[in-house]
């Protein structure tokens, strides 16, 4: 209610700036020369200094957090609760000038977790941060240096872990909408190298590298997914055990018989991929698991890849009608690399187990151990010898 003697459309305007300053919520800053954890973080002279000061808090809708340029956290994460809405996303950013800000894992293993982790929160965009996750090195080691190849080196390498970069995680959630990540550095993250779905040193290799995106095994019936996902004008690189993953741990196939309608329910949908340059990975470039014709893989690069182990450069698997288009793949080591070398899975290009209708197009391959395309035509582990596909794969 307004007073009777009062002009109704102020009263008006009152309200709808209130209600849009609410609906933008909190604005942050983190500056970790300059800042106090003293400070109440909420404007960039009161900046708070450690990133930990905000992983307590749940964020409401609209709210942001800005990282100053230059600043360097060592083994801290980025972890705070609460999500946006389409109209009011929550934004992390960085502010000021100079190198983007730097979030060094050292070397942190936390069960499925990443140096920047999301759990079952969705509407967040995350933009211009480099983020590392590597054991402490010597002072006398760049791990920048061209000349640094330690990290899949035997001998001198640190065990691997169960570390990402950034990881997304959703578990009896639903729909999980609108996570963008954009013009991330992502590198040295020392996960596990390794073919199989056994545990090494705590780790699942094919779970651990720069990016990854899983819904998490359930038992309810939830049928979580990610819908709207953007990983746009990032840089991967020296990661173990790959670039950037999607994958859904209940692991169902397309179409799979009866798995069909359970496929259906729980496929990702537009989710595009574009613009990343990602090279020197231990395995896979990038794994793209349960999209379907909304998934889009283009202007990507990716070369010196496999370079720890066998592997194709970019491949799907349970995916459906995804394109992949204006891609450059190259310097696949398949074939050339020392740990479990081998003369399989070297190419740019796999639909892997139970892939239907992917389209490859418009793309550049060159210099790979096996060529362009790899097509596997049997979901099992028995050889399907009949010259048939399986309806699974095709």
């Amino acid at each position: 209610k307004y007073p009777s003697n009062s002009n109704p459309v102020k009263w008006l305007v009152l309200f709808f700036l209130l209600s849009f300053n609410l609906s933008n919520g909190a604005i942050y800053y983190i500056d970790s020369v300059a800042g106090s954890d003293t400070n109440n973080g909420t404007s960039e002279v009161t900046a708070w200094k450690n990133i930990s000061r905000v992983n307590g808090i749940t964020l409401s809708l609209g709210s942001k957090i800005f990282l100053k340029c230059g600043s360097v956290w060592n083994g801290q994460q980025l972890k705070f609760g609460g999500s946006g809405t389409a109209a009011f996303p929550i934004i992390v950013d960085q502010y000021g000038t100079g190198a983007k800000p730097r979030i060094n894992g050292d070397g942190i293993s936390i069960a499925n977790q990443g140096v920047v982790y999301l759990y079952n929160q969705d509407y967040i965009e995350i933009n211009n941060l480099e983020i590392t996750n590597y054991p402490v090195l010597p002072a006398t080691t760049n791990p920048n240096s061209i000349f640094f190849v330690g990290i899949f080196e035997n001998g001198t390498n640190p065990l691997g872990a169960d570390r990402r970069g950034v990881m997304v995680a959703i578990k009896d959630k639903g729909v999980c909408n609108h996570i963008y990540l954009k013009n991330l550095n992502i590198h040295h993250i020392k996960g596990q190298l390794g073919n199989g779905q056994g545990t090494i040193n705590g780790a699942i290799p094919k779970r651990t590298g720069g990016i990854y995106f899983t819904v998490l095994d359930e038992a309810t019936g939830a049928n979580s997914r990610f819908n709207d996902v953007l990983i746009d004008g990032c840089a991967i690189n020296y990661c173990e055990n790959t670039g950037l993953a999607f994958d859904n741990e209940d692991n169902v196939y397309y179409p799979g018989g009866n798995e069909l309608a359970l496929w259906t329910a729980r496929k990702f949908t537009n989710i595009k991929v574009s613009n990343n340059i990602i090279h020197h990975i231990g395995k896979n470039a990038m794994i793209i698991r349960c999209t379907d014709e909304t998934g889009l893989i283009e202007y990507n690069t990716c070369y010196e890849t496999a370079v720890g182990t066998t592997g194709n450069t970019m491949f799907t698997a349970r995916a459906k009608g995804t394109v992949f288009q204006y891609n450059e793949g190259y310097f696949n080591r398949s074939t050339t690399q020392n740990v479990d070398p081998g003369n399989i899975d070297g190419s740019m290009y796999d639909p892997d187990y139970g892939s239907v209708g992917v389209i490859f197009q418009y793309s550049y391959s060159h210099d790979n151990s096996e060529g362009i395309y790899w097509g596997c035509n049997t979901r099992g582990g028995n050889n399907n010898t009949t010259g048939i596909p399986d309806p699974e794969d095709v």
